[in-house]
């Protein structure tokens, strides 16, 4: 799988902003995937806007670039993001694909998980994330 772009996901927070800013990259590497979970994740933060972007390689696949991530929760220890992707399959039908990614600060773990809704399966991948960060 191609290595997701980062200078692309940076350009979408740059916009029409002529000042620099900066952001917190996290590059995260799963080891142990099942299916629907990309080995590469990365999720980039925004504090001015207070947004996060994510991108693998199924939103890659899918949407052509990052995407926007709901914060379910945000404390000292864990942040919880959460976003869908709508995935069409060989028949033309879209399935509703609902992720929901764990990050541990103390130990940058990773946890992610993915739903197809209307679907009992429930696929898991766990990793680690380097946090750097970045101007833009």
């Amino acid at each position: 799988m191609k290595s997701i772009s980062i200078l692309a996901i940076m350009l979408l927070f740059c916009g029409s902003q002529s000042y620099a800013k900066q952001v917190d990259v996290y590059r995260c590497k799963l080891t142990k995937t099942e299916n629907l979970i990309s080995e590469e994740m990365i999720f980039i933060h925004d504090a001015q806007l207070n947004e996060y972007l994510v991108e693998d390689g199924v939103i890659h696949f899918v949407e052509g670039g990052p995407i926007s991530a709901e914060v379910k929760s945000d404390s000292t220890k864990k942040l919880v993001l959460m976003w869908s992707v709508l995935l069409p399959d060989s028949s033309g039908k879209t399935a509703r694909l609902s992720y929901r990614l764990a990050y541990f600060k103390g130990n940058s773990q990773v946890l992610v998980s993915v739903q197809a809704m209307g679907y009992a399966n429930q696929y898991n991948g766990r990793g680690t994330c380097k946090k750097s960060k970045a101007n833009l």
